[in-house]
């Protein structure tokens, strides 16, 4: 008899309470071998379980509850999509990210701290199948980054990069030139080095571009 579950005399000799409790503990064992453990879920499933996590509850948390978990948090799959937005995260952290599939379609970094331009630039260099990428309120990004995205990003479709002061027309053509399948762009509060010029090579190169935020731009 299971701790916490003891008859008591006049329990014991009761038939209808006896029978309820055998009935218990049989249904728990037959819960146990049929394997109602969570790891018995299909590794898809718990996948996708694992997704709803932060970051650093992956890394160091979930991959240390067994080997199982520690397998499938660096599953290719679950960093397809890599969301690090408001979190402290180190240049070697996002780079082995970045690399753990070669299908990343979806990446946000909006004020993420810590972050050099150099991680982001090499980072992105591998992610061809990039469709999504967020850097609102990215200190770090310049021309530089917008330059390796034009030459590696030819699949992107949206580009966030809302309240970044950096960026000039440079970076813009740049993503003007290789990005044409560009359908959402935004650029409010991208002040100071932002022109009509940048904003028509956007609109002039990519057919497909649909919605376009322009807000608080001085120049334009």
């Amino acid at each position: 008899m299971e701790e916490g579950k003891q008859l008591t005399m006049e329990e014991e000799h009761h038939p209808c309470k006896r029978r309820r409790m055998d009935q218990e503990e049989n249904n728990s064992s037959k819960l146990h071998a049929a394997g109602n453990h969570i790891n018995d879920l299909p590794p898809t499933i718990l996948v996708y379980i694992l997704r709803q996590l932060r970051m650093c509850d992956l890394l160091h948390r979930a991959s240390l509850v067994c080997k199982l978990w520690h397998q499938l948090v660096y599953d290719p799959d679950l960093w397809r999509r890599i969301d690090l937005q408001y979190q402290e995260v180190t240049d070697t952290q996002f780079l082995k990210l970045t690399q753990i599939s070669d299908r990343v379609t979806h990446i946000d970094i909006s004020d993420t701290h810590n972050l050099t331009a150099e991680a982001v630039e090499h980072a992105l260099k591998w992610c061809t199948h990039l469709r999504s990428l967020h850097m609102s309120s990215m200190s770090i990004l310049n021309d530089g980054i917008l330059e390796v995205v034009g030459k590696n990003c030819h699949r992107l479709q949206t580009l966030v990069m809302d309240r970044c002061l950096h960026i000039t027309d440079r970076g813009l053509l740049q993503i003007a030139q290789g990005c044409p399948d560009l359908r959402k762009i935004n650029l409010t509060l991208c002040a100071f080095f932002v022109t009509d010029n940048g904003v028509l090579a956007i609109t002039e190169n990519c057919p497909r571009l649909k919605e376009v935020m322009l807000g608080y731009l001085p120049k334009v």
